[in-house]
């Protein structure tokens, strides 16, 4: 039986923690905008985190994994990791918490060496 992640309570007090989906405010590479988008934590560096960019376009690259479960992890569509940007971000740019990913999504993004 699969349970389902889903804090009653989302407040500034939670600190996101490894393979929790998050909607974050992410600046744009070029630094020209932002938008509020799922990203997925991979580890606290100081007072910011690396994360993980999650869209729902299909895979493009090798390093795109497709999430088995994106219910399961919060999101209301198919969903993409990608893997081959690791972004960084501030404890403020984090909005809410969505979910966690599945040990099979966990194993999958594993599997590319993060």
């Amino acid at each position: 039986m699969k349970m389902r992640y889903r804090p009653e309570v989302i407040s500034r007090k939670n600190t996101p923690k490894k393979w929790e989906i998050w909607q974050a405010d992410v600046v744009f590479e070029n630094n020209n905008g932002h938008k509020v988008r799922p990203v997925v934590v991979l580890k606290r560096c100081g007072d910011s985190y690396k994360v993980l960019e999650v869209t729902s376009q299909s895979a493009r690259t090798a390093w795109d994994v497709s999430l088995h479960d994106p219910y399961y992890a919060g999101l209301t569509k198919s969903s993409v990791v990608k893997c081959s940007r690791i972004r960084t971000i501030s404890m403020k740019s984090f909005t809410r918490i969505c979910g966690i990913l599945s040990n099979e999504d966990v194993a999958s993004i594993e599997s590319l060496g993060y």
